[in-house]
């Protein structure tokens, strides 16, 4: 009985406690109401980057797959022995660039009339407008020093670098690579034709080592990013 009596006392006084603060609830608006339960906590969802990040067997070039890459463009005499740099132009990763003519030195005869068509630089306008070897060297080492710069065909590029630098007497301060190296095996099938999409796009007016340079740039971007065609 002592015990039947005893919950019954404590049931009233919980009753009076829930129907204290029901009119408090009601008869005064300015009370503060209840705090809402807490929504239980969930984890964040991985942007895409750190999934590819984080993704198990994730090559490196996919690593680097949205960010903008140093590209460099040359133009030279011909192809081949005795063919030598007449422009060289490079854009960075923030859209910097640069681009200059290279004064031929005396030595270097070599003239191809069909590359001359391709490329529209005349062997005259770089002997008056280009710039000297010593100098367009030094710009490089100053503006790339330490970077890793991509091309379309290094192995003509790096031949056409080593004999500027030899010219001027000092090695680069930089390294090229040939840009297939970021490609998969699906990515290089489909490049010259991406390629072309890019610069009809671009709609470039002159056809400059820079402006090649963005091409590359732009085309690496567009395959590489979400819209591409992937790995």
């Amino acid at each position: 009985m002592r015990c039947k009596a005893h919950i019954a006392q404590r049931a009233r006084r919980g009753a009076a406690r829930s129907g204290a603060y029901a009119v408090n609830m009601v008869h005064d608006p300015d009370a503060p109401l209840p705090a809402a339960p807490a929504a239980p906590a969930t984890a964040a969802s991985p942007s895409p980057a750190s999934a590819a990040a984080a993704a198990p067997g994730t090559s490196p070039a996919t690593a680097i797959a949205f960010e903008a890459q140093p590209a460099l463009s040359m133009e030279a005499s011909g192809i081949g022995p005795g063919s030598y740099p007449v422009e060289i132009g490079f854009v960075l990763p923030d859209g910097a660039s640069y681009c200059t003519l290279i004064c031929p030195l005396p030595h270097w005869s070599h003239w191809d009339a069909e590359t001359e068509r391709r490329h529209r630089i005349a062997r005259e306008t770089a002997v008056k407008h280009g710039r000297d070897v010593a100098e367009v060297v030094r710009q490089l080492n100053t503006r790339l020093a330490g970077r890793t710069l991509y091309c379309d065909g290094a192995a003509d590029a790096r031949v056409w670098l080593q004999m500027l630098f030899d010219a001027a007497g000092t090695l680069p301060a930089f390294a090229i690579e040939d840009l297939r190296g970021l490609l998969s095996e699906r990515e290089a099938a489909f490049w010259h034709v991406l390629r072309q999409q890019v610069a009809t796009e671009m709609r470039l007016q002159r056809h400059r080592a820079s402006a090649d340079a963005k091409i590359l740039q732009s085309t690496l971007a567009r395959m590489r990013g979400p819209l591409g065609t992937g790995r």
